[in-house]
């Protein structure tokens, strides 16, 4: 969208046109797309271009005004351009996390352990207001995010923050230490929680607590030693001088039970015996896979 104002007006950006490359132009929103006259060029130095010959009038009046059309955001508000490497979609908005970006003054910023909340249903505007940092400079930095029941589960190397997302202002609900992920592939949604796996076991998170899947009415289903013993290539743990692996794990719908491979990508080091393990979340119960 372009917008215009009067110069040294302090009245509204108000709405000029709406472009899409493949529809035209138009005034309004509530209007229909014109066609453009559109072109194509590649400029000497390098480099391609559309290029769009459009007709318009400065209609100040307007009352499309950036603040209508970016669902409430001020034009004078502060905005990112960002990248990162964790996203999901919850209550309308995208959350952000593991950021690099470039501030108003065109500083590169690398905040490993920030998250940053888009406007509802504005996905592609990142504001600095919107920038939540739920642990600052602690030296761990978010590998995932992942949200369920006005939650979202912010999943560090080391630990889990709850972050509560109810509400105006978020705010750290629980945090876990010690159970953190090493990749993004080690947490999954389900239909009605959050699974993920490490180094210590497999955790469930139900929208009120962490749930241990190893342990069933105080008893433990699967020993630390069988564990360990999953987790390294020869699939028999010595305590030293073992290829360890990192876990993953996924949700079947359909069968409602989630499957923990012994490592990522490289399916050659899952052991041959214990390819991967199922558990049922109807029956809380747990079997080994074989690669037969």
């Amino acid at each position: 969208r372009i917008y215009f104002k009067r110069s040294g007006d302090s009245d509204e950006w108000r709405m000029l046109q709406e472009i899409d490359w493949e529809k035209g132009y138009r005034t309004s929103p509530t209007d229909d797309f014109k066609g453009g006259s559109f072109s194509y060029f590649t400029l000497n130095g390098g480099g391609d271009y559309f290029h769009i010959i459009t007709s318009c009038i400065t209609n100040y009046s307007s009352p499309w005004t950036y603040s209508i059309m970016s669902g409430g955001v001020s034009s004078d508000a502060d905005s990112i351009t960002s990248r990162y490497k964790s996203i999901d979609m919850i209550n309308g908005r995208a959350y952000l996390g593991n950021l690099k970006y470039t501030d108003i003054t065109g500083k590169e910023v690398i905040a490993g352990d920030a998250m940053l909340k888009t406007p509802v249903g504005k996905f592609d505007i990142h504001l600095k207001e919107n920038l939540l940092e739920a642990s600052i400079n602690d030296g761990d930095e978010i590998v995932t995010l992942l949200g369920y029941a006005d939650r979202i589960l912010q999943f560090k190397k080391e630990k889990v923050h709850v972050i509560n997302i109810s509400q105006e202002l978020e705010f750290i609900e629980d945090t876990y230490t010690g159970v953190g992920i090493a990749i993004p592939t080690a947490a999954t949604k389900t239909a009605n929680g959050i699974a993920w796996v490490n180094d210590v076991g497999v955790f469930y998170y139900n929208g009120e607590r962490m749930l241990d899947l190893f342990v069933r009415n105080g008893k433990r289903l699967i020993s630390r030693e069988d564990w360990n013993d999953f987790l390294v290539q020869d699939g028999a743990d010595s305590g030293s001088g073992e290829t360890s692996l990192s876990p993953q794990i996924y949700y079947m719908p359909k069968y409602k039970e989630l499957i923990v491979y012994s490592d990522k990508g490289n399916t050659a080091n899952n052991v041959e015996n214990r390819y991967a393990m199922l558990y049922s979340l109807e029956t809380q119960s747990w079997n080994y896979l074989s690669k037969d």
